[in-house]
């Protein structure tokens, strides 16, 4: 039996203090034993300090232990002093423990410095500022770029071109985005910003996405500028050919008669039916030329919006009226769902004129269908944002049509003027909102208005 055991420890030491205990009470009752007892009163107190101090080792360990975790002191290390095998044990376990701290820590310091180099590499500007202080936890290297700095400690030291900049910057809500224009070295720069907001250790801190979209509004702003540049020159050229064929023809048969006014002293009657009907078709498609050219003025001279307090149920209400006749001329139901009571901020008139167009749409898609049936609905998404949608059962609309329909004067229709969606969208644009369209392959067709 191996006496460094700690059980055997404790219970030798108990023994002797048990049989010490006997023997100072024996002696007790024999009075002339005085100094002995004296001794062994020493003795007893001597062996229960011992004792103590011995259990209490483990306890000292322990705390030894408990420190270097609190102080992230990992290097500690626990080797056997011969105390027996619980003690071997205990000392295993604290040597395991303080290993898989070790190697924690190196995990994580070796994933911050691959997200550190991840961050500081990739193409988008990362800003990171505490919201109280204004103090800045991270700019990477791509944010130093578009912002033309070298080393910033505090958002509030930014000097930009634009000092309404810095202002977006610091306020930017949460999930919120914007479009910031500054000057780089003379150059105008286009910057998309978004920002989101974390809680971390009990500070506030907002992060900021920041982009260089300057190229791609330029491709856009050109693509955009084909597209309608093919459509004014289809629609200039649908009307400006005829015409310029019938007046030519007109042109040619007066000129004939005027060279030869002996043998044609009068114009025959075919020949004034002729010219007149020609110049009747002149005179239409010049109106229809007028025509396109007042709707293109309209849709680039949208007002302004005039915001108010709408309440969503009494919109729907006057949308439902104002479209009842043309609904039941055209035997189409429409459902409205009953929306929040949310108060929209918009300006009504603007944002009536979008949901008529719309909803009229929608009536002319189904003019095929037997079972008609139009969905008015209002809800708040995930991001706790107001969402209008107006679905038909209709055929939907073609995938290559779905990229085009928001472009003015594009239409699918023998009659459409093509103007609606694009000023619906620009209405929206004005409203800082988004018009989207989602058309499945099996058919239907819903326009989401998101503000």
């Amino acid at each position: 039996m191996s006496f460094n055991n700690f059980r055997v420890q404790v219970a030798l030491r108990v023994l002797a203090l048990a049989f010490t205990l006997w023997l100072f009470l024996y002696l007790d009752f024999q009075s002339r034993f005085t100094g002995t007892l004296i001794f062994l009163g020493v003795l007893i107190s001597l062996q229960i300090i011992f004792l103590i101090r011995y259990l209490e080792k483990s306890n000292q360990q322990l705390n030894k232990f408990l420190d270097s975790i609190h102080y992230d002191d990992f290097t500690e290390t626990y080797s056997p002093r011969g105390e027996g095998e619980v003690f071997d044990k205990l000392y295993l376990k604290f040597n395991q423990v303080l290993h898989k701290f070790r190697e924690i820590r190196a995990e994580k310091e070796a994933d911050a410095h691959y997200y550190r180099t991840v961050v500081q590499h990739v193409g988008t500007g990362i800003i990171s500022f505490n919201k109280k202080n204004s103090e800045i936890h991270l700019l990477n290297s791509a944010a130093k770029r578009l912002l033309g700095v070298n080393h910033l400690n505090n958002l509030h030291d930014l000097k930009l071109s634009d000092t309404k900049a810095t202002e977006a910057l610091l306020h930017l809500p949460h999930g919120e985005k914007t479009l910031l224009k500054i000057d780089q070295a003379g150059q105008v720069v286009q910057l998309s910003v978004n920002a989101i907001e974390i809680r971390l250790r009990g500070e506030e801190y907002r992060i900021l996405s920041v982009q260089n979209i300057q190229q791609e509004l330029e491709e856009k702003e050109m693509e955009a500028w084909q597209n309608l540049i093919k459509i004014l020159t289809h629609e200039i050229m649908n009307s400006v050919t005829p015409i310029s064929s019938l007046a030519a023809s007109v042109s040619e048969e007066l000129t004939d008669h005027l060279r030869h006014p002996d043998q044609n002293h009068l114009v025959r009657k075919d020949d004034l039916t002729d010219i007149q009907l020609a110049m009747q078709t002149i005179q239409r498609r010049s109106e229809g030329l007028v025509k396109f050219v007042h709707e293109f003025r309209n849709l680039t001279q949208v007002p302004p919006p005039q915001l108010t307090h709408i309440h969503l149920p009494d919109l729907f209400n006057r949308l439902v009226l104002l479209l009842k006749p043309d609904l039941e001329a055209n035997c189409v139901m429409l459902q409205v769902d009953s929306p929040p009571p949310i108060i929209l901020v918009a300006d009504e008139n603007l944002l009536e004129q979008v949901l008529i167009n719309l909803i009229k749409n929608a009536v002319q898609a189904l003019q095929q269908q037997e079972d008609k049936r139009i969905k008015l609905a209002a809800y708040q998404n995930d991001k706790g944002r107001l969402v209008l949608e107006v679905t038909d059962n209709g055929p939907g609309i073609k995938k290559e049509a779905l990229d085009k329909i928001f472009i003015p004067f594009y239409t699918t229709k023998k009659t459409g003027s093509g103007i609606g969606l694009s000023l619906s969208k620009q209405i929206m644009r004005l409203h800082n909102g988004t018009i989207s369209v989602h058309s499945p392959e099996n058919g239907g067709c819903t326009f989401r208005l998101q503000f």
